[in-house]
């Protein structure tokens, strides 16, 4: 079981999950792409734990999932894993999970909390995504700082090289000549 790493265009995530809050929607996502046919891993198991399919471009994510609301992907399914489980255990903070009731079940609260909590899973992803945009331009000022003080110095040492007096012995060697 692997993490998805979250380099998406991040307006796509923020949409794209948003039509998979119900339990109609996220077992729909699951087509003849999904590639488990495990009782275990059935459309039904994956949508009752929150999932909808999202398969990646290349055929390595073909059993990529990801949570609409705590917005957590997963993928590397193994006959065995039991869904609940892995979500729970991959997304402890995840209030869909920590609900543990079927969607009948749900309140109108409840599901004002879930937006809530999918707003804020996006707010952090952008959050993210922004500090690594501010930590590589630090480390390219930094790099670009490194260089002037190595360009200055080298030029300066040129500078004292070539103005350095010249001792009465060159002197006397230089006007005997």
């Amino acid at each position: 079981m692997a993490s998805m790493a979250q380099g998406a265009n991040l307006t796509e995530i923020f949409q794209s999950a948003s039509s998979y809050i119900f339990f109609k929607a996220r077992l729909q996502s699951f087509t003849d792409r999904w590639p488990h046919k495990s009782a275990n891993l059935s459309p039904e198991k994956m949508a009752e734990a929150g999932f909808f399919h999202n398969p990646g471009a290349d055929d390595s994510d073909q059993d990529n999932v990801e949570c609409p609301f705590c917005l957590k992907q997963l993928t590397g399914w193994e006959p065995d894993d039991d869904p609940l489980a892995e979500h729970r255990k991959r997304q402890d903070r995840c209030y869909f999970m920590r609900l543990g009731k079927p969607e009948k079940d749900l309140t109108v609260g409840d599901f004002v909390l879930l937006i809530a909590q999918r707003r804020a899973a996006v707010m952090v992803l952008f959050l993210i995504f922004f500090e690594s945009i501010y930590i590589r331009t630090l480390e390219s000022v930094e790099c670009a700082r490194d260089n002037i003080i190595e360009r200055v110095t080298k030029l300066a040492k040129k500078s004292a090289v070539e103005r350095r007096p010249e001792t009465t012995k060159s002197r006397s060697r230089r006007l005997k000549k």
